[in-house]
């Protein structure tokens, strides 16, 4: 018994090092795709409605809505006073804050149009929306003739 238990713990030992090299070279890799993108993009959206975004009676910012004006694929951009896009809104209503040198933004919160612009502008109260026209898209630019 004692040899027959000292073959088959041989036998195994040959197998595991004869076998060991090809397992070792294995190589197993593992992708993952979210399913949903923490925040809504807007790819060939034009824009529909514009808002000018009013704290204590003084501009502060600019809403911009792209999408349909009524859809519920709407996303409004929210801009500062300068033009420069920092957040968006869904049609939700989930306000997401723009972070420089970051691939994502950061959830601020949700709620209205109007209050996910106070939490992207990081306005403390409340602010007002009031409608405005769309700036008309500049013509084609003519380069300069030397």
């Amino acid at each position: 018994m004692a040899d027959e238990w000292r073959g088959m713990k041989s036998a195994s030992l040959l197998l595991v090092l004869g076998l060991g090299p090809l397992a070792g070279g294995c190589l197993t890799s593992e992708s993952e795709r979210p399913l949903a993108t923490a925040a809504p993009l807007a790819h060939g959206a034009s824009a529909s409605r514009a808002f000018r975004i009013l704290a204590q009676d003084d501009v502060v910012g600019e809403v911009v809505q792209f999408g349909l004006p009524a859809g519920d694929d709407s996303l409004f951009v929210v801009r500062n006073d300068w033009s420069q896009d920092l957040g968006v809104v869904d049609a939700l209503g989930r306000a997401f804050r723009f972070v420089p040198h970051s691939e994502h933004p950061v959830w601020v919160g949700t709620g209205t149009v109007a209050q996910g612009a106070a939490r992207i502008l990081s306005i403390e109260g409340s602010c007002s929306l009031v409608e405005v026209d769309l700036p008309q898209p500049l013509g084609p630019v003519e380069p300069p003739r030397h």
